[in-house]
């Protein structure tokens, strides 16, 4: 909870500079994904081998703030995904798992925005930040493995479109490619990486 509230005052004061400095159109996105978690391959100094972790397919939640300037956006943005567990496999042999990946990230993202004559606005943009990998009571076949969590560089690739309602307010859809810097668990190295479908929806003000 702490975490939450130390990020969510990240974004609150990139919010606050952001109106200080730039004439803009200001606005907020409340949103939520589905987010698809690529298996990861864990590794340990000294080990011959590697375990692959799968995972079931998870959610999102977030919120940005930021700026329109017409034809790009500026944003700060906070964002948490969960997804559990399904199983761990080495040199051939799977068995069943449990437990928790979550990431709480923290963004400023760049957007540049395709406007034309319609209500549809195709868009491309990227972010960079920082994101708190959580592992939560992992269990391999009924072994405890723990729980654990690293603080790595994050990163984020977006395409998407928005559909206006009015003036101030739009649909907003997109894919988002999200992957950090390898996270460490103990000695044990892991990969985070995922896809994802946002649907949000941007107010103006």
């Amino acid at each position: 909870m702490k975490k939450f509230f130390f990020v969510l005052s990240v974004v609150s004061v990139f919010f606050m500079l952001s109106a200080s400095v730039f004439a803009g159109s200001a606005y907020i996105t409340p949103q939520i994904a589905i987010s698809m978690l690529e298996d990861a391959t864990l590794s340990e100094p000294g080990v011959a081998f590697t375990v692959d972790a799968e995972f079931d397919t998870g959610y999102g939640v977030g919120l940005a703030a930021g700026y329109d300037f017409g034809a790009y956006r500026v944003e700060g943005e906070i964002d948490y995904k969960a997804h559990d567990i399904e199983s761990f496999s080495a040199l051939g042999v799977g068995i069943s798992g449990t437990g928790e990946i979550s990431a709480l990230s923290v963004f400023v993202n760049g957007y540049i925005d395709f406007e034309n004559n319609t209500v549809f606005t195709p868009y491309l943009g990227a972010g960079i930040g920082f994101s708190t990998i959580d592992v939560d009571n992992a269990q391999a076949g009924g072994i405890v493995m723990g729980s654990e969590d690293d603080t790595v560089f994050a990163y984020q690739l977006m395409a998407g479109f928005s559909y206006a309602f009015t003036e101030s307010m739009a649909l907003d859809l997109s894919y988002r490619y999200f992957a950090t810097s390898d996270p460490e668990f103990g000695i044990t190295e892991a990969e985070y990486a995922s896809h994802n479908v946002y649907l949000g929806l941007r107010f103006g003000f």
